[in-house]
């Protein structure tokens, strides 16, 4: 197994983690605040997803199968995330942050579908 290849997955996912554990977590005011966080669990989940799909494909697993464990992985650890998050005060969980992950997640396997089967055309 190639350890580090899962170095990215690996970090992103503590940063997503320490995050999560941070009370009050605010970047801005009002709706600038929703929208930048939202905004943000799409493109951290959408590189969470790909990180794991680099590290399964470095490990051997064909592109198909990493796209879709790589996505399975992310998704999990998104329902893992917002669990975490009942268990830090001021915070909450939310099953409609998980369905924004999702849009991240999805968005990063449809293009790795996508070049993969522009390569497999070439």
């Amino acid at each position: 197994m190639r350890v580090l290849a899962c170095l990215p997955a690996l970090l992103i996912g503590a940063v997503i983690w320490w995050l999560s554990s941070t009370p009050d977590l605010a970047v801005a005011e009002g709706t600038l605040d929703t929208v930048l966080r939202k905004t943000a669990h799409v493109g951290v989940f959408a590189a969470l997803a790909l990180a794991c799909v680099l590290a399964l494909r470095a490990n051997g697993v064909r592109p198909p199968v990493a796209i879709a464990l790589g996505a399975l992985l992310a998704l999990v650890y998104a329902a893992v995330d917002e669990l975490h998050q009942t268990t830090v005060p001021t915070r909450n969980g939310a099953a409609t942050d998980v369905l924004i992950d999702a849009i991240g997640i999805g968005l990063a396997s449809l293009i790795l579908v996508a070049r993969t089967r522009r390569a497999v055309a070439c």
